[in-house]
């Protein structure tokens, strides 16, 4: 075995855990990613009938796809600048008049500018239009799966293939990124089945990003569970409603520090939902847009 692999080995056991006593079941008995996954899940004391769904539910010829998505997208820096068009502008502009009450509500309740959730939602999923086609539970539940050996050693591969010449540098990052990836996932799936419990229908129907985001606003399932808001008291938040999608973003943004009129306060918050710096720039930028477009229309 060259040192190379050596090293490999030795970081991975040190990572994956199998020298710990919390893995030590599974390491005797050598199981697969999927079985792996399932330890997992049992040791949290989730539900065999949620179990049973999430098994029922995995595409396990998506799964290598979407962990090279996950764990390996994120070593490229994104770019949104392409979210930023006079199409752009239009559509925003064209949203804001078409939901002006709801958007004037969540203003007033929230101090949510109406060109910035306008601004969110367009680069989010086009206002609806774009919500992704990967199914939530199966994201989340290959996911969890990310830090087996043989699926460690198969990411590793493939950023070798995506990164060349650069696969030593990015040989450690991969490995942290497919435990981190693994560990949220398992979280994420928590709260999936909080949500929807005993609705075994809606959770298969149920479809979003490649990260498992769902909705108009792109929720992942624990943010859901924190800051999803209704203007309805007899119902649950529905993401694909417009009411409720522009309660839950106004609620998410304030909870999470924006604050009118401090920009760096409102950077902070928006970093939190979609840690890319490149993400906060386009929806501020698409935002101060429309306010001057409002602005020059109040002026003729």
């Amino acid at each position: 075995m060259r040192c190379a692999d050596l090293r490999l080995l030795i970081t991975i056991c040190l990572y994956w855990g199998v020298c710990t006593s919390a893995y030590s079941a599974e390491a005797s008995l050598n199981p697969g990613p999927v079985d792996f996954a399932v330890n997992k899940l049992k040791k949290a004391e989730v539900s065999e009938g949620f179990i049973l769904q999430l098994q029922q539910l995995h595409i396990p010829e998506d799964r290598d796809r979407i962990i090279e998505l996950n764990v390996l997208g994120g070593l490229a820096t994104a770019d949104y600048s392409g979210h930023y068009s006079k199409r752009a502008l239009k559509r925003c502009a064209d949203f804001i008049k078409k939901y002006r009450k709801d958007l004037k509500k969540a203003e007033k309740t929230f101090g949510i500018s109406k060109e910035v959730i306008a601004a969110l939602l367009w680069v989010e999923t086009k206002h609806g239009k774009i919500t992704g086609r990967y199914n939530v539970a199966n994201v989340f539940f290959s996911l969890l799966q990310a830090d087996h050996p043989e699926v460690i050693k198969s990411s590793l591969v493939a950023g070798a293939a995506k990164f060349p010449g650069r696969g030593e540098e990015y040989r450690q990052k991969i490995i942290e990124r497919s435990l981190t990836k693994a560990n949220w996932a398992k979280n994420e799936l928590l709260s999936l089945d909080v949500v929807f419990r005993g609705k075994p229908g809606r959770l298969m129907m149920l479809s979003g990003s490649h990260s498992g985001a769902f909705g108009i606003p792109q929720f992942i399932p624990s943010s859901y569970v924190q800051w999803a808001r209704t203007p309805s008291k007899t119902r649950k938040p529905d993401l694909f409603k417009i009411n409720d999608v522009i309660q839950s973003v106004a609620f998410y943004l304030k909870a999470n520090g924006w604050i009118h009129g401090d920009e760096a306060a409102q950077r902070t918050a928006l970093f939190h939902y979609n840690r890319a710096q490149g993400y906060v720039d386009v929806i501020l930028k698409i935002a101060a847009a429309l306010q001057s477009q409002g602005k020059a229309g109040k002026s003729r």
